[in-house]
């Protein structure tokens, strides 16, 4: 007997037996068994509370059937319930006449018309008509409790699921009720407002009108929307979303309840990203630079140019002084493509999709990649480096989650304080360059409250971070090599910074690197590219480098403004500037227009079907809704189309034939197949051989996700999934296919890479600068959408104590950054000892001079004085 079935538990339902599992409440083990008990402040995502008893049923006990809430009380071994009887059907149309007591009848004008429980509900269960005469209440509106949240108070039903959201979700309970009686409202803090990473999600689950989105009041209604589902690109999570959209325009963007990855949360980045889609800086055409000035051309022209060029500069001087940059938010077709354009046919090696450094792609396809389950349900979580809330937020919800809930022990490492510094079990400030010293040395079980008996290699997972954007991946790769002696069988969960980076290593889109895996120099005969590199190309940064010293001729820009998140901005502006084509495959215009030559439009998101894989290494399906803007084109076809110009053919006419070659060549991919993608919600882990739990598609709680169900009901329907696995007789993933890939070669090919200089302090006021990353710092998703630019802040300084008083310093002055000649703006200070001593944390966001003390070569000293 399954451990499953020795776990459940029967009991009788309207009459008939019923199983469930074992601490589920009833009204899950009911809609599970098909019978569907309405309710409202019932989410499955949080804590049953039973505050609008909407959910009444009659429960048997010592004293015969009583009336008692099923979202609040677990089944248990023969109970009986009835959820038809005349009695829950009288207390659920008292509620229901209750509740729309003071409700308005706006619901021609309500943003939730058409997919509001509460209507749903009282057609269903509702009493039918009123016999209240008396004039409703009425409240000023809408109230701005946000600068995404709209407020319309008479609508609200006190359910109370976004005042539990932000308390018990996201830890910062910045609203809750306010007044008494028939006056109780929910509220921010006096003074205060709703402001954080997720105040997007009480809009999604709110029952009702109450609560809506400044970008989506009066838009549309859901008999108008087209959806699809997809996967969010503003991270390496790979949330699943439905992009809903009317007249071609994508209106808005909805969490998924994925049990492997987001649970139906999103960020707000995530959210309301969407709308650079829409955005006047999209760039709709080609374009070719003529006397200093970009003029629109036609497809031929700019592809004949750049081929022209691109076979000048080959010939010339070979494929050294050709590179490309990017590639880490662009689909794994697209990745492919222009890997096997450039790499495969062209033998230029300097392709990088971590411009900023990111993590050695070594330890990217060792196949020791965690699952987000196993992050937050190993014994031992070790945060190095990782501002988890500002690199991947969503993960920050699971893991906070799984921390109260004691699923899994946590030990943080880091030069400042983060969001989970509280919740874990221990927070170690450290300054970057002494952890390599200091790391074997910390008795990390020891710290996280776990007996080393208790613990194997196995149950320990390293969540590798890009907190501070001047550490390279050398140091990150240096830290987990050292953890990985002592735990040879832990798995490492890279915190990524483009959407598809993982996948774009898997394609190949690192130097020294083949589709696969497979490592430059040691290619089989029967390799199908025909000119694969011969020597290690260049990274980013020795990229950017090599063209300011006039060593690169051409320089491929690939994706949404790659070198967004690249520190080093001065740097980035003397190598363009001295290339002698910069050629830009993006879908918008942006910081680095004035230094390209040519511009290649892009699709963007939600324009094309494709596919990524996120930072667990779960290929996950991209959807389209939208016609392609002017005549952009996918990243693919571009790749085909200048391969044409230069005369070559890479063979693909589809998305299907690049998959064919991918599984030829890649033995990460075997067994893979995108149709997979089309049936399967929860994506694919590759490769195939890695076990994980399959889960199918959970019960599509109405009432949870409003919005998304009342579209399927009008327009298009979720996928649903069907039988696609093999599995043995322990319920295990069976894969007949090896998908080992022997990687020892490619650690001694990075090796190569000289490692980055570490700057000695020898003046105690000089401190060394942490560059943070920061969710709304940089991107084109930011710079291009109307609600996310708006939450874009000025960034912090923040200091130590000690370091404060050494450099003269009080909290609350506004100061100036320097280093040698260099001179930021001013910034205000704050003085924490949230900050290890010896560190300046600067908050790092576009546009504010920070770029002059930008690098990826070890830390940089500073000074702080008063402006």
């Amino acid at each position: 007997m399954s451990k499953e079935r020795e776990e459940a538990i029967s009991f009788v339902l309207d009459g008939r037996p019923i199983w469930a599992r074992k601490g589920d409440p009833v009204i899950r083990a009911a809609e599970e068994a098909g019978t569907y008990i309405p309710r409202f402040c019932y989410h499955p995502r949080m804590k049953a509370v039973g505050m609008c008893r909407m959910c009444l049923v009659e429960i048997k006990g010592p004293r015969g059937f009583t009336l008692q809430p099923a979202c609040f009380v677990q089944v248990s071994p023969d109970m009986e319930v009835i959820t038809d009887s005349v009695a829950v059907r009288k207390a659920q149309d008292g509620v229901l006449e209750y509740l729309l007591a003071n409700h308005p009848l706006d619901c021609p004008v309500c943003d939730k018309g058409g997919e509001c429980p509460l209507q749903d509900q009282t057609l269903a269960h509702g009493p039918g008509e009123s016999r209240y005469v008396e004039e409703k209440r009425h409240f000023a509106k809408p109230i701005e409790i946000s600068s995404i949240v709209l407020l319309d108070r008479e609508r609200c039903i006190q359910c109370g699921r976004c005042t539990r959201f932000a308390g018990e979700v996201v830890g910062k309970g910045l609203i809750d009720f306010a007044g008494r009686g028939a006056n109780i409202e929910v509220a921010p803090a006096p003074g205060g407002t709703f402001d954080n990473y997720f105040s997007g999600n009480i809009i999604q689950i709110c029952p009702v009108g109450a609560l809506t989105s400044k970008s989506y009041r009066f838009k549309a209604r859901p008999w108008d929307l087209e959806q699809t589902e997809s996967t969010c690109t503003s991270c390496a999570m790979g949330c699943r979303v439905v992009l809903q959209s009317s007249q071609n325009e994508m209106t808005r963007v909805l969490g998924i309840d994925s049990d492997a990855i987001n649970h139906s949360w999103l960020c707000d980045k995530g959210r309301f990203a969407f709308e650079a889609t829409s955005s006047e800086d999209r760039v709709l055409a080609p374009y070719l630079r003529k006397n200093d000035n970009l003029v629109e051309v036609g497809w031929f022209e700019a592809l004949t140019q750049v081929a022209k060029t691109l076979t000048a500069a080959l010939e010339k001087v070979g494929p050294a002084t050709v590179a490309a940059i990017g590639g880490g938010s662009i689909s794994n077709e697209d990745a492919f493509a222009w890997a096997k354009l450039l790499k495969g046919y062209l033998s230029v090696d300097s392709l990088d999709c971590q411009p900023e450094g990111g993590v050695d792609p070594s330890l990217l396809l060792g196949g020791k990649i965690a699952t987000f389950d196993e992050v937050v349900n190993s014994k031992l979580t070790l945060l190095l480096g990782a501002d988890v809330e500002e690199e991947m937020p969503v993960l920050y919800l699971r893991l906070r989650e799984a921390l109260l809930a004691q699923t899994t022990s946590a030990v943080e490492i880091i030069e400042r304080r983060t969001s989970l510094s509280t919740l874990v079990s221990s927070s170690l400030l450290i300054e970057a360059d002494e952890v390599l010293s200091q790391i074997e040395s910390i008795d990390l079980s020891a710290l996280a409250g776990v007996k080393v008996k208790d613990l194997s290699d196995e149950q320990v997972v390293v969540v590798v971070g890009q907190a501070d954007l001047l550490r390279s991946s050398s140091w990150r790769s240096g830290l987990v090599a050292k953890v990985l002696q002592r735990y040879p069988n832990a798995k490492i969960l890279p915190l990524l910074q483009g959407a598809n980076t993982m996948g774009a290593v898997q394609m190949g889109m690192s130097p020294g690197l083949l589709p696969g895996g497979r490592v430059i120099g040691k290619v089989p005969e029967d390799f199908p590219w025909p000119n694969p590199p011969k020597s290690l190309g260049r990274n980013a940064a020795d990229v950017l480098s090599a063209a300011a010293a006039d060593d690169i001729e051409i320089i491929f820009l690939l994706g949404p403004n790659p070198l967004s998140g690249f520190p080093d901005k001065s740097l980035v502006r003397q190598a363009l500037e001295r290339s002698s084509m910069v050629v830009a495959i993006d879908s918008h215009f942006g910081e680095w227009t004035e230094y390209v030559d040519v511009v290649l439009p892009l699709s963007g998101y939600g324009e094309y079907f494709g596919s990524i894989t996120n930072a667990e290494s779960r290929v996950l399906p991209l959807g389209q809704s939208l016609v392609p803007a002017g005549v952009s084109q996918k990243g693919w076809e571009i790749a085909v189309a200048l391969a044409e110009s230069i005369g070559y053919d890479l063979g693909f006419e589809s998305e299907s034939d690049i998959w064919e070659e991918i599984q030829a060549i890649s033995k990460i991919h075997r067994g893979f197949s995108p149709s997979l993608l089309s049936t399967e919600v929860e994506g694919v882990v590759v490769p195939r051989s890695v076990k994980v739990h399959i889960a199918g598609r959970r019960v599509l709680d109405p009432v949870a996700t409003p919005g998304i169900s009342s579209v399927k009901r009008q327009a298009a329907p979720l996928s649903e999934p069907v039988a696609i696995y093999d599995f043995n007789p322990d319920g295990e993933l069976v894969d007949s296919n090896d998908s080992s890939d022997s990687l020892d070669e490619l650690s001694d090919v990075m090796k190569e890479r000289p490692t980055a200089s570490i700057a000695s302090r020898k003046e105690p006021d000089k401190l060394r600068l942490h560059l943070a990353r920061k969710l709304y710092g940089y991107g084109v998703e930011v710079a291009s959408s109307p609600t996310l630019s708006s939450l874009v802040s000025k960034p912090k300084l923040r200091l130590s104590s000690e370091s404060a008083r050494v450099s003269s310093v009080e909290d609350g002055d506004v100061v100036r950054i320097i280093s040698g000649d260099l001179s930021s703006g001013e910034f205000q200070l704050e003085v924490s000892n949230d900050v290890v001593p010896g560190v300046l944390v600067a908050e790092f966001v576009e546009g504010y001079e920070l770029d002059k003390f930008g690098s990826l070569n070890g830390g940089v000293l500073v000074k702080v004085v008063k402006a």
